[in-house]
C-alpha cells in the first residue's frame, strides 16, 4: 500500500494459488503505515513456543499493547494475559511476545493507544493468525493497566512470560514500585462462559502474598496459591497515600488450573499501610489446615515494636486473649506461637504497639485463617505487658511456653521462666478469688546470672491469678511497681500436702 492524504491507494491486486501450505508460517496483517518490519520472511509460529516478533514503530506518543483472541473463524474473546509488547529502548524498535494456550486458530492483535481529549483512542497495528496444534498452557503475561501503573510509577521487572505449574504449585511476579504506594491483592474465579450465571465471585483472601522489597531496591514479588480447579484471576490493587484515596487495579493475571494442591495451603493476610514486614520464604506458603496442636510463624520487622494477639473462631465473634503470644526472639525478629483450645476455623490477629508510653497506637499487622485438627486443652500463654519488653528489657523461652491454665490432681505447682537484667528488681504475689494468698509464690536464687524461675505452688482451690512486678535498682520510689506478666489458673481441687513455701516468708522477693 501506498499513503496518500486519502488514505490507502490500491497500487497492486494479485491472486495466487497455493498447492502446498508450510505449516507455521504466517505474514503480518499490517494496519498502519507507521508499521516496519525487518525482513519480508513469513513469521514462523511454533507449537508450545513463545512467539517473538522485533518490529519497528514511528508513531511517538501512543502506548503499544497486545492480546490475543480466537480466530475470527470462532467465537472472539480477547486474552491480555498471553501477549505483550517490550519497548526495546532503541529509537523506535518493539518487541511482541506472545503464547498460545490451546491448540487451535488464534488473532494476535497489536495496538497503538494514544490519549485524546477526556478518553484515550485505541488504532490497530498489526495482526497475525496463527493456527497451532499444541499450545502453551502454563505461561501468562501479568498484565498491566498502563495508565494507571505509570501515574503509580508501577512497572513490570520483565516483560517474558511467567510460567506456573497447572496442578495448584505457586505463582509468582513481580513489579517495581516506588516509595508511598500501597498495595492490596487476591485472587478472584473466573465465570465459566459456558455456564449462564450472572453471578460475579467476590476477591477470596488468604491465598497471595505481597514480600516487602529490601531496602535496597524497590522489587515487589506476588506470591499466590489456588485453593480449587478453575480459571483464577490474580488481582493486584494500589494507591498512592492511606487516606482518603481509592484503590485502583494495576493488574490481573488468568490461570488455568487443573489440579489442586495435596496440602491446602494460606498466606497471612498483611495490612497493607505496614511496610517492611517479612517473612522467611521457606515458612510460605503455610499449611492452612493444621494437624499439630501448635502453630508457630516466624517473621521480621522494622523498629522496635510490641505485639498484642487474639483469635476467635469462624462461627464466633468472642475472641481469645490466652491462646496465642509473639515472642521478641532478637532485634526486630519475632514468633508468632499459637495454640488451639478446640478444633475448628480459627482467625488470628497480630496487633502492632508502638510509640512513648501512655501514647501507643494500635494497629492490625496481620491476620492468619487456620484450620485446626488437633487441640490442646488446659494450656494457656501468660499476659505479658509491653514494660515487660521495652521499659526492662526481659525475656521469655519459646521452649517454655505455654503454660498450665487449668490444674486437677497434678502437678500442684508451675514454673514460670524467663530472663531479666541484673539491674532490676522483682517483685511477685498470688490472689485467689480475688483474695491475696501470701506465701504461695517464691524466685529461688538463680543459678545462672539473668535467667529466673517463678514458682507457684497451688493448695487451695479457685481461680489463680499470679502478678509479677518490676522496678529498677536506681528507681527513687521504691513503692511503685510495675505489673510486667500475669496468668491465670483454674484449679479445681485442694491439694492434701502442706505449702513448701508457706514456710519460706512472705511473698515479698527482691533480688
Amino acid at each position: 500500500f501506498r499513503s496518500s492524504t486519502s488514505g490507502y491507494t490500491l497500487v497492486a491486486n494479485i491472486r495466487m494459488y497455493a498447492c502446498i501450505g508450510i505449516k507455521g508460517q504466517t505474514f503480518p496483517h499490517i494496519t498502519s503505515p507507521a508499521i516496519t518490519f525487518d525482513n519480508a520472511h513469513p513469521i514462523l509460529v511454533r507449537d508450545g513456543e513463545v512467539l517473538e516478533v522485533p518490529f519497528g514503530y514511528s508513531d511517538d506518543g501512543e502506548v503499544l499493547e497486545a492480546y490475543i483472541s480466537r480466530d475470527r473463524t470462532n467465537a472472539v474473546y480477547p486474552m491480555a494475559d498471553y501477549a505483550t509488547v517490550e519497548d526495546m529502548m532503541s529509537g523506535g524498535r518493539y518487541l511482541l511476545r506472545a503464547v498460545l494456550p490451546q491448540p487451535g486458530k488464534w488473532e494476535i492483535c497489536v495496538v497503538a493507544k494514544k490519549a485524546s481529549g477526556s478518553s484515550p483512542t485505541e488504532v490497530m497495528v498489526f495482526q497475525l493468525f496463527a493456527d497451532v496444534e499444541r499450545g502453551l498452557n502454563n505461561a501468562v503475561f501479568p498484565y498491566l493497566f498502563t495508565a494507571t501503573a505509570v501515574d503509580l510509577g508501577v512497572r513490570l521487572v520483565d516483560s517474558k512470560p511467567v510460567t506456573y505449574p497447572r496442578d495448584g504449585g505457586l505463582f509468582l511476579f513481580s513489579f517495581e514500585a516506588p516509595d508511598g504506594v500501597e498495595f492490596q491483592h487476591g485472587i478472584q474465579l473466573v465465570p465459566d462462559p459456558d455456564v449462564s450465571s450472572n453471578k460475579s465471585s467476590s476477591v477470596v483472601d488468604y491465598c497471595t502474598y505481597l514480600q516487602f522489597p529490601s531496602s535496597a531496591c524497590n522489587l515487589h514479588t506476588i506470591h499466590s496459591t489456588f485453593p480449587s480447579q478453575g480459571v483464577w484471576s490474580v488481582v493486584v490493587y494500589a494507591r498512592k497515600g492511606s487516606s482518603g484515596v481509592f484503590y485502583q487495579v494495576i493488574s490481573v493475571s488468568n490461570l488455568e488450573i487443573s489440579m489442586t494442591a495435596q496440602i491446602a495451603l494460606c498466606y497471612p493476610k498483611i495490612n497493607p499501610s505496614f511496610h517492611g514486614m517479612f517473612i522467611p520464604s521457606n515458612c510460605l506458603p503455610c499449611p492452612s489446615v493444621i494437624e499439630q496442636t501448635e502453630f508457630r510463624l516466624p517473621f521480621s520487622a522494622p523498629g522496635s515494636l510490641y505485639f498484642s494477639c487474639s483469635m476467635n473462631m469462624e462461627s464466633s465473634e468472642e475472641c481469645t486473649f490466652d491462646h496465642t503470644f509473639v515472642h521478641n526472639t532478637e532485634d526486630g525478629k519475632y514468633l508468632l506461637h499459637i495454640i488451639f483450645p478446640k478444633p475448628g476455623v480459627w482467625f488470628i490477629y497480630v496487633n502492632s504497639m508502638w510509640g512513648s508510653v501512655g501514647k501507643e497506637e494500635t494497629k492490625l499487622l496481620f491476620q492468619l485463617k487456620l484450620k485446626a485438627v488437633a487441640y490442646k486443652k488446659d494450656f494457656a500463654f501468660p499476659q505479658v505487658f509491653e514494660p515487660f519488653y521495652t521499659n526492662f528489657k526481659m525475656s521469655i523461652s519459646d521452649a517454655h511456653l505455654p503454660l498450665l491454665q487449668r490444674v486437677g490432681k497434678l502437678p500442684s505447682s508451675l514454673v514460670i521462666q524467663f530472663n531479666c537484667p541484673s539491674d532490676v528488681l522483682l517483685w511477685h504475689l498470688a490472689q485467689v478469688n480475688e483474695v491475696v494468698y501470701e506465701a504461695a509464690t517464691q524466685i529461688p536464687p538463680s543459678v545462672e546470672p539473668g535467667k529466673h524461675e517463678l514458682v507457684v505452688n497451688f493448695n487451695k482451690s479457685g481461680i489463680w491469678i499470679i502478678t509479677l512486678y518490676a522496678q529498677y535498682v536506681s528507681a527513687e520510689n521504691k513503692t511503685v511497681w510495675t505489673p510486667v506478666l500475669r496468668h491465670t489458673v483454674s484449679v479445681e481441687r485442694s491439694f492434701s500436702t502442706s505449702s513448701i513455701m508457706a514456710q519460706q516468708g512472705p511473698s515479698f522477693n527482691v533480688l
